[in-house]
């Protein structure tokens, strides 16, 4: 199996975010350094931000209106690569490669799960789940690319405040049938640093102007 290719995008909106460009200098540089192949880009997003505005006048914040283009990003690098992608946001950090057995053959979609830490929600469903945006993974097929369709579609047309994260959590449950769809077997968390962490999300740029 190829290696899946490591994608992430950001919306050069500079010199509103200027952080995420460069994060995403930082990224390329990193996946480099460890030997990961990658597609790390800027995208145009101008009309799709005032077109989503037209539509889904409920939508206030920018990043959480950005962030609803994720599914769409991933099936066009899916569809441009034909390989195996392994989605990340922009300002993420790589501690190490990811190793190969993570994805598993049978493996269509890949997502991250963990508990949730907020304490009420903890006293009222202690086994309850959180779903994350990143990181994803995904191999171009029929499973993929039917799954990357209805959670753009709940992203494109529910005209309330959720965050795509929410919509891939219902995505998923809708798709529970499948058994190629799994959670990653070993840790790839983003959201806290665990004894063995691949990806590190959250800590990427501690002050303002730092490259590593």
């Amino acid at each position: 199996m190829a290696y899946p290719i490591l994608i992430a995008y950001h919306f050069d909106m500079a010199p509103k975010y200027p952080l995420y460009v460069q994060a995403a200098t930082r990224l390329k540089k990193r996946c480099n350094e460890l030997n990961i192949p990658c597609d790390i880009c800027s995208e145009d997003l101008w009309k799709y931000r005032e077109d989503f505005k037209k539509r889904i006048p409920r939508i206030a914040s920018d990043r959480r209106l950005l962030c609803r283009y994720i599914p769409i990003f991933i099936e066009k690098k899916l569809r441009q690569h034909k390989q195996p992608v392994l989605y990340v946001h922009v300002d993420s950090v790589i501690v190490r490669k990811p190793k190969e057995e993570l994805f598993e053959p049978d493996m269509s979609i890949g997502y991250c799960t963990h508990p949730f830490r907020d304490c009420i929600t903890q006293i009222l469903n202690p086994t309850k789940m959180a779903i994350e945006a990143a990181p994803l993974f995904f191999r171009p097929d029929n499973i993929s690319y039917t799954f990357l369709g209805h959670w753009n579609y709940m992203c494109q047309n529910f005209n309330t405040d959720e965050s795509e994260h929410t919509f891939l959590g219902k995505t998923i449950n809708n798709f529970s049938m499948y058994p190629e769809m799994k959670p990653f077997k070993r840790p790839i968390s983003n959201q806290c640093k665990i004894d063995d962490p691949d990806i590190l999300h959250g800590q990427a740029l501690n002050r303002a102007g730092e490259v590593v």
